[in-house]
């Protein structure tokens, strides 16, 4: 019995005709409806597939909390992974209900090692222990893992120690993080990187303008998969029904973040930001203002805080 035909690229048809009663019931009149019924499916499904994958190059990948280790109330070779929640490279979202010990294997006699603890790509919190040597390295972390902790382990050791624990947690950043970082880095109006925007994500960065003196049209941020943010302030000018400005640098497509003000009286609803003077959103290569006053008594509203996140 053959299937339906499944289109590719997939399409989504919003309009299904009705079964009518002189209809006959006969596989070229059902055929066609439920052809559509399963490319619609196909459709959405594909949409849905896209969102962990989404996520991950827009807002990155990490421990969003918790998942720390730490030593037992009175020391010994067991350590305790506590409960937290972690996003996967895959972008899966995985939460640990509850502490987790894990049993650090004994000493050797004569040499060091470093071991890691690590969220598997099964979402198993696993251990793994190094190799001996008077000068050890941890070993290489799996495929699609998340690594927790370091734990160095020294000949002849009986108990591990906060010490002896270094935190190598992958921290996952999102947006109240980057508004908080981008609108201290715009009030300090600091040229270096003192609010960490470019660890934010944990992705090497491979351009931005952070150490440019007040450029003209604000600051960038590229990462190596492919994120972009933009922000600056502007003061837009009311006596103009429009006002634009430019991205410091172009997106490949439209921004899927936001802008918002952050001196004065601001109501964000989606994509637009509403306040007082008027209301602001993201185009696909620029910011624009539009007033609600359209003034020429004070043409200068409130200076505004700009911000796009999107793919470069």
């Amino acid at each position: 019995m053959a299937d339906h035909e499944i289109k590719s690229p997939r399409e989504f048809d919003d309009e299904l005709r009705e079964i009518e009663t002189s209809d006959p019931v006969h596989p070229d009149t059902t055929n066609p409806i439920h052809e559509k019924l399963i490319n619609n499916d196909a459709y959405l499904k594909e949409k849905v597939d896209e969102i962990p994958e989404r996520h991950t190059e827009n807002i990155g990948y990490g421990v969003h909390g918790g998942l720390d280790v730490l030593e037992s109330e009175t020391p010994d070779m067991d350590v305790h992974v506590q409960s937290g929640v972690v996003y996967m490279p895959d972008g899966t979202r995985y939460q640990f209900e509850s502490t987790e010990t894990i049993t650090v294997n004994d000493a050797d006699y004569t040499n060091d090692r470093i071991d890691i603890i690590y969220v598997s790509e099964a979402r198993d919190i696993e251990y793994e222990y190094g190799e001996l040597s008077s000068d050890p390295e941890k070993p290489d972390l799996p495929s699609g893992a998340v690594e927790l902790a370091e734990i160095y382990v020294a000949a002849e050791d009986t108990e591990i120690e906060q010490g002896d624990i270094t935190d190598s947690r992958k921290m996952k950043g999102n947006l109240a993080d980057l508004e908080e970082k981008t609108n201290a880095h715009i009030s300090d109006n600091a040229s270096d990187d003192v609010h960490g925007l470019l660890e934010l994500y944990n992705e090497r960065v491979v351009d931005h303008n952070l150490d440019v003196s007040a450029p003209p049209y604000g600051y960038y941020i590229r990462w190596e998969n492919g994120l972009q943010i933009c922000f600056r302030e502007a003061v837009p000018n009311l006596s103009e029904n429009t006002s634009a400005f430019p991205y410091p640098s172009n997106f490949s497509g439209l921004p899927n973040g936001s802008s918002w003000g952050i001196k004065g009286s601001l109501a964000t609803s989606e994509h637009i930001d509403t306040f007082a003077d008027g209301f602001i959103y993201v185009r696909g290569d620029n910011w624009q203002f539009r007033s609600n006053t359209n003034t020429t008594n004070d043409p200068e509203g409130s200076t505004i805080t700009l911000f796009a996140v999107g793919e470069w």
